[in-house]
């Protein structure tokens, strides 16, 4: 992302914080870090690893 991007729209990204409560109805979350935020819209990027199954060669 080009600096500035999250800032120019309005996107607040929180990282290493985990998502204790998240209501639907009323938009909020409270997060681990006794955080609560308020949202418009809400993407939630867990993260993972691949799993490359073995191969015969």
């Amino acid at each position: 992302m080009r600096e500035g991007f999250y800032e120019k729209h309005g996107i607040k990204v929180l990282v290493g914080e985990r998502a204790i409560t998240i209501n639907r109805q009323e938009k909020v979350i409270h997060s681990s870090a006794g955080r609560t935020v308020f949202y418009d819209k809400l993407i939630m990027a867990t993260g993972s690893y691949p799993w490359i199954p073995p191969s015969k060669v």
